[in-house]
């Protein structure tokens, strides 16, 4: 489908609305770091389990704009647990249904993040001069015209900015085109103070935007799933039943059987626990 879209050939449609929440978008491969997962829309926790989450109101992965992607730092396999250790000038590809971006990392850093206040700061742009000289060294000896001196800009370096970062900063729009990857800083649980950033200038040419949905506040990858109560009291409410049935079943049964009878209940019981409370933590960690 990809190669189709890239060279124009017939049977892929431009997507006319925004992808659901939870669906498949791209596929990022991070060839330094061995990581290759999918892409969804959202970046609540049912999202982020799956794999990375596209953060809704940015650009779409490959196209024009600032893509922001935040996945685990440690549940569910810690898909960006190493994003860390990103170099500048590494490669990130990406591939949607258009065709493949690459992207080449330009910041990498691990920052204090606060919520913004509603108004998006314009992202930091360095670009250091290249100075260029044309004509003979020796105009007086060779009769040439004196050498002349051009000074050219380069691309544009993306970064951000040297200090406390906000969501705004993160998921802002963004003048060039952009590849923002977060997770947490830290492996500790309810970690969401500080985040691991790596920002990526796209070096190709982006594709065409498509229909993106809108972001709020609580679209930041910061959040727990709000729903999460009821599961995790009936979750636990089933470990102690379960617990309860396996002593009374020791008392009264042999022990061989009593195991037989009492461990598949209460090992099921606990993953349904430790599901429900991973609910609780931030999408990110």
């Amino acid at each position: 489908q990809a190669s189709f879209q890239s060279e124009g050939l017939a049977g892929i449609e431009v997507p006319t609305r925004a992808p659901e929440t939870g669906a498949p978008v791209a596929i990022v491969d991070i060839p330094d770091l061995q990581i290759e997962q999918v892409v969804v829309e959202g970046v609540g926790p049912r999202q982020t389990r799956r794999g990375p989450g596209h953060v809704p109101g940015t650009a779409g992965p490959g196209q024009p704009g600032n893509s922001a992607v935040v996945a685990r730092r440690t549940a569910y396999g810690g898909a960006f647990r190493q994003l860390g250790r990103l170099e500048r000038g590494d490669r990130i590809l990406v591939t949607t249904t258009q065709g493949q971006s690459v992207y080449e990392v330009t910041d990498v850093r691990s920052a204090p993040v606060a919520t913004d206040s509603g108004q998006a700061p314009a992202p930091t742009m360095t670009a250091a001069p290249t100075t260029t000289t044309t004509g003979a060294a020796d105009p007086a000896a060779s009769g040439a015209p004196a050498p002349t001196t051009t000074t050219t800009a380069p691309r544009p370096r993306a970064t951000l900015p040297d200090r406390d970062l906000t969501t705004a900063d993160l998921y802002g729009p963004s003048p060039d085109d952009r590849l923002t990857l977060v997770t947490a800083a830290s492996s500790r649980p309810w970690s969401t103070e500080v985040a691991t950033v790596v920002v990526a200038t796209m070096r190709s040419q982006p594709f065409a935007p498509t229909p993106q949905n809108g972001r709020t506040a609580a679209d930041d990858g910061r959040s727990a799933d709000g729903g999460a109560g009821a599961p995790l009291t009936l979750a636990v409410f089933a470990y102690l039943a379960a617990v309860g049935a396996a002593v009374v079943l020791y008392r009264r049964a042999r022990p061989r059987s009593a195991y037989l009878m009492t461990a598949p209940p209460l090992v099921a019981a606990t993953m349904l626990a430790a599901e429900a409370a991973a609910r609780l933590l931030p999408a990110w960690v």
